[in-house]
């Protein structure tokens, strides 16, 4: 895993242990390793001027790519083998 992700052994246990905060870079570069895609979707809306309900995900039809550098903060990250 450590070879195929391209991170050291340890980094590689450091970002996996518990309570850890990788990178996204690290994330993506382990989603890559296991063969896995990262797909990305909005937040539910919980405001109560729209209803307040947690409306459904909408499906991903096409997948987009994301740049490793970007802000993730507004979305939830979801692996998918």
């Amino acid at each position: 895993m450590a070879r195929k992700s391209g991170l050291g052994r340890e980094s590689l246990y450091k970002a996996l242990r518990p309570n850890s905060q990788p990178s996204f870079n690290t994330i993506m570069r382990v989603a890559n390793a296991l063969d896995a895609e990262l797909y990305s979707l909005p937040k539910r809306n919980r405001s109560p001027a729209r209803g307040g309900g947690d409306a459904p995900h909408e499906t991903i039809q096409e997948p987009r790519h994301v740049d490793a550098q970007c802000d993730l903060g507004v979305f939830v990250g979801v692996l998918k083998p």
